[in-house]
């Protein structure tokens, strides 16, 4: 028994499972859908038109392609004309499918973008372009308008050759509903990782560059700037002689200031610690060694200290959060651990690190100190590396006005026990960090093969009514064509074969 259809003679549903999983593999995620066919086996795809079509709308942590049909809007139901479904017959390749109208054509775009397939999207978009359109084939195009935050790569590049090719439209026809100064921008800043299939030209990048007007008073931004010189030259490279260059100017915005904690070794507390002490020392008195049961054994009550640390700030002249306690978290007086294989010593370097620039710029030998074992694990692990001595209540004052307090103590002996030559032979310096610029010139050469420059290769036929192409062999015998295939592709394709044994050459 066969199910055919009332509007499309001789059309009946396939129950076929092969064409059934050629068609999912045409339209990808698209799911509404019958699978028709006629007597000659040629495969027809059957989709509803009167469904509006939307994106599921999610949370934002991820983009959805799932697809909401709404089947009761009635007036995009009235805007449908006499077909209510659009039929997409199966090309004989059955590679693609063939859209018989614009609306069908645009409906299926639509289709695409809500659903991901960015590449199908591109390679429609040339045959979704119309001077006038109906109000069946205006409502489709108007749901282009609620794909704006897709802010996939590919999804710029859609919306861009969308508005490139209707440029000369005007401005009542197919009016794109988004900016192409803002989607240009992103293209840019994400160019790297937009697909082949969905790469510009170019020639389109420069037009588009041309539509791209900021707002009213503000100028053009420097990417948008730079990417025009660039694309202007990389589109007039092709004359450039083999043994010259081009030189494009690159304009550099300010980077923004910040202070670079890698600025070079500070040996202070190797040369002279008591001239370069931190005068208060009331940090060192006031400090109170975490409790072990507190910070050793990880947890809630460790994720807690550490939390409070941070939100506290980590200074170096701070009684709870400063240098005693960083100097013993680097030489394992403290055991802090939130995960049972953690090392103490990577604790203490993270808060040497997250200290204000006020501190590590300033030549201390407090800093001097953390700096250094925080740079030499083994040095800061030795046996018999000194300790931070807590003094009892009364001590700690008398030692304050007496220049012995713990602080000062610790410093001294840490003194002593780096200045030794077996200890001072392990001790690594870090080199100072150099901040990087940006080249105000950038230099092209003409590429000689198609492996250079492979962000610019677009696999795409601009002009299909050649009779002649220019084919680079030399690019060919890179990949190992036989010059006998390259010689008969530019003849007769199918000659390596003998194609004369199989086709008869008749005359009228």
């Amino acid at each position: 028994h066969r199910l055919y259809s009332n509007d499309n003679d001789g059309l009946y549903i396939s129950t076929s499972t092969n064409a059934r999983d050629l068609v999912e593999k045409l339209l990808g995620s698209i799911d509404h859908f019958i699978v028709l066919q006629n007597e000659d086996n040629d495969l027809f795809v059957l989709i509803p038109g009167c469904a509006l079509p939307r994106r599921l709308h999610v949370d934002g942590s991820h983009l959805s392609v799932q697809v909401l049909l709404d089947r009761r809007n009635q007036e995009w139901i009235n805007n449908m004309g006499e077909i209510r479904c659009y039929l997409y017959p199966v090309h004989s390749s059955k590679s693609f499918l063939i859209t018989p109208s614009l609306a069908s054509s645009m409906y299926l775009m639509v289709m695409y973008f809500i659903t991901g397939a960015y590449q199908e999207v591109y390679k429609m978009v040339e045959s979704c372009v119309s001077e006038d359109l109906t109000s069946e084939e205006l409502q489709i195009f108007n749901q282009l308008e609620f794909l704006g935050n897709d802010n996939h790569p590919d999804a710029h590049a859609c919306r861009l050759k969308l508005s490139a090719v209707t440029v000369g439209l005007g401005e009542s026809a197919m009016k794109c509903p988004w900016s192409v100064y803002e989607e240009m921008l992103e293209y840019v800043k994400k160019y790297d990782y937009v697909s082949s299939a969905c790469r510009l030209t170019t020639e389109e990048e420069l037009l588009l560059l041309k539509m791209s007007t900021p707002s009213f008073g503000y100028r053009l931004p420097t990417e948008l700037v730079n990417r025009n010189s660039y694309v202007s030259a990389v589109n007039n490279i092709s004359s450039l002689p083999t043994d010259k260059t081009l030189s494009i100017k690159i304009g550099i915005e300010k980077p923004p200031v910040f202070e670079n904690f890698d600025c070079g070794a500070d040996t202070s507390i190797l040369d002279n610690p008591k001239n370069c002490m931190i005068s208060s020392k009331l940090f060192g008195a006031a400090y109170s060694r975490p409790e072990e049961d507190q910070v050793a054994f990880g947890g809630l009550r460790a994720l807690e200290f550490i939390n409070a640390a941070l939100d506290h700030g980590v200074e170096v002249t701070s009684s709870s959060y400063g240098f005693p306690l960083m100097y013993d978290l680097l030489v394992g007086t403290v055991q802090f651990k939130l995960h049972p294989n953690d090392k103490v010593h990577n604790w203490g370097r993270i808060l040497v690190r997250l200290v204000p620039p006020s501190d590590f710029k300033r030549k201390s030998a407090e800093m001097s100190a953390l700096r250094i074992l925080s740079e030499n694990p083994t040095v800061a692990q030795h046996p018999h590396i000194p300790k931070f001595q807590i003094d009892s209540a009364m001590s700690k004052f008398k030692g304050m006005f007496q220049g012995k307090d713990a602080v000062s103590r610790v410093l001294a002996e840490l003194h002593t026990f780096l200045t030794k030559q077996s200890i001072r032979s392990m001790l690594n310096f870090p080199v100072a960090s150099i901040e990087s610029t940006s080249p105000a010139v950038m230099t092209l050469r003409r590429p000689k093969s198609f492996f250079d420059y492979r962000l610019w290769v677009i696999p795409r036929i601009s002009d299909y009514s050649q009779s002649n192409f220019k084919l680079d062999v030399q690019n060919c015998a890179a990949v190992n064509i036989p010059m006998a295939q390259i010689q008969a592709f530019a003849s007769k394709p199918l000659a390596p074969i003998k194609l004369e044994s199989y086709v008869v050459y008749l005359n009228r």
